[in-house]
Formats: structure tokens, sequence, C-alpha cells
């Protein structure tokens, strides 16, 4: 092997090695903490937990029992994420309990609404993104 066959080859070894560190520097894997919103049970929406302000309209439900038997009624959320966590910003639901709980924004904690119908749940979803 001549002189310059090696410094090819070893040039090309080190640039395979450092794209290759390159590579996984760029490609990290990330756990992405997540609230879940469930309504009656079923997943509506996955919001991550960015620390950025924002707030998103959704909607849950409740069964109200009264006079004239029970009754599918739908209640509008709001709930707003920033840097401290999630929580319901507001309600039209006439009990409110899930306000009370303020933010969260640890794995598995939870606001549930009283009536079963609506749920927002920290969970950690594992995804890539670039550095």
């Amino acid at each position: 092997m001549k002189k310059k066959d090696i410094i090819i080859s070893t040039v090309l070894g080190l640039a395979i090695v450092i794209i290759t560190i390159l590579a996984f520097a760029l490609n990290k894997s990330e756990d992405n903490l997540v609230a879940v919103v469930r309504v009656k049970g079923v997943v509506n929406q996955e919001i991550v937990l960015d620390g950025k302000y924002e707030t998103i309209e959704t909607g849950g439900g409740y069964y109200w029992t009264g006079e004239s038997g029970t009754q599918r009624v739908i209640v509008n959320i709001t709930l707003q994420k920033d840097e401290n966590g999630i929580k319901i910003l507001s309600t039209d639901c006439p009990v409110k309990d899930c306000m009370e709980k303020g933010y969260i924004s640890k794995e598995g904690e939870s606001i549930q609404c009283e009536y079963g119908d609506f749920s927002v749940t920290i969970q950690r979803q594992k995804g890539y993104s670039l550095k």
C-alpha cells in the first residue's frame, strides 16, 4: 500500500467516525411530557408541555340528573399551558372542582372531571428531535 492510499484511507475513516458521532448528537432521543386529554375515556388531544404559553379550547361532557331524568350536557373547557405545566383555566361546568386542582406538571398527575367524562393526565412520550 502506498503512502497516498494510507492517507486517503485514514481521512475517509475519520470522516465516517465524525459523521456517525454528529448523526447521534443531532438525533438524540428526548422524553417529552405530554398532557393527554381524554373525553369519555377516548384520547381527544395530546399537548406537548414545552413551557410555551398557550390556551387550548376543548369540550368534555358530563351527565346531570335532575327532575326530568338524566341528560347529556356538553361542557366547554379551556386549558392553559405554560412553564408551570397545564391547568383548567375555565369551564362552564357548574361544579368547577377540576379548576381547584391547579397546575399539573409531573408524570402521572391528572385532573379529573367530577362527572368522569373528562380528564387530563401527564405522560412521558418518547420522540426524536434535532438539537
